[in-house]
């Protein structure tokens, strides 16, 4: 598939949809071969915002710079991506944001990272492997579980009074 791709942008070189669609294939197939990333920043280079398409071709970009080990660069283009909200799908914006998140970790900045995280999380819990990043239970919550687990936390019950006694009491 990757050469008919390469020959339909011979053809048409600026064809949004055909960089695209080699771009994914590439990163996906690819992924940890050093020249598909390479390729990757090859097509995307010169990219603007301009349309939803260029914003996910944008993406790409991103993904291509994490997978190099250039974290800041990733981290820059996702921050660009994401200047554009309108007409771009929630779930495009989620995934750049996730991308950036994981440029950031990469960087070692991990609190912006799991602001990103957080980000998505409050929006759609479900999105990609977001909880388990963030040590999230979905049924339960964050603070709920550990409130449950906490044994500085007591319940006292009487006829008709249950109470939870605070650690700072």
């Amino acid at each position: 598939a990757v050469p008919v791709l390469e020959e339909l942008l011979e053809l048409e070189p600026h064809d949004v949809v055909v960089k695209l669609s080699l771009a994914d294939l590439l990163l996906e197939t690819d992924a940890q071969d050093e020249p598909a990333p390479r390729r990757v920043l090859e097509l995307t280079e010169g990219t603007e915002n301009a349309s939803p398409l260029c914003t996910a071709l944008m993406l790409y970009r991103a993904r291509a710079l994490n997978q190099l080990g250039l974290h800041e660069a990733a981290r820059t283009t996702c921050t660009a991506a994401m200047r554009r909200k309108k007409d771009r799908p929630e779930e495009l914006l989620h995934t750049i944001r996730y991308e950036r998140a994981l440029a950031y970790e990469g960087m070692g900045h991990n609190r912006r990272s799991r602001s990103d995280l957080e980000r998505i999380y409050a929006a759609d819990a479900d999105f990609l492997d977001v909880a388990e990043r963030l040590g999230a239970w979905a049924s339960v919550g964050p603070l709920a579980s550990r409130v449950a687990s906490s044994s500085a936390w007591s319940i006292s019950s009487s006829p008709g009074t249950t109470r939870l006694a605070s650690p700072m009491r």
